[in-house]
């Protein structure tokens, strides 16, 4: 999270009471993605903010998320909890066959495709 001008430091740093972000893990390693997931989530928390971000990666999304949204064309399928969420929706999105277990140490929903 630097400092650059505009850049998401300066951006989550603003006083707001909502932060948009547009798949801001996009094209970072799982380390600087878990970091970005982490500093989001402080941000959160210790400003009253409301984060609402993009993603493509429903595992990370749903790692850290206490509410999902599954869209498809714009419309949206499913709504609520990740628990939820991710369960029928993912197969009429995804149009793939899905398991849905958990992850064995934080216990938030994991999303495998099978054949």
């Amino acid at each position: 999270m630097g400092s650059e001008p505009g850049g998401p430091g300066q951006v989550l740093a603003q006083d707001t009471p909502l932060v948009l972000l547009d798949e801001p893990t996009t094209a970072l390693d799982i380390g600087q993605q878990e970091r970005v997931m982490r500093t989001l989530v402080a941000v959160a928390a210790a400003g009253g903010k409301a984060v609402v971000a993009a993603f493509h990666d429903i595992n990370l999304a749903a790692s850290y998320a206490d509410r999902m949204v599954v869209m498809d064309g714009g419309i949206v399928r499913a709504a609520g909890r990740p628990e939820e969420v991710l369960q029928a929706a993912l197969l009429d999105v995804c149009r793939q066959r899905m398991l849905v277990g958990r992850h064995p140490t934080r216990g938030t929903p994991l999303v495998i495709a099978v054949d």
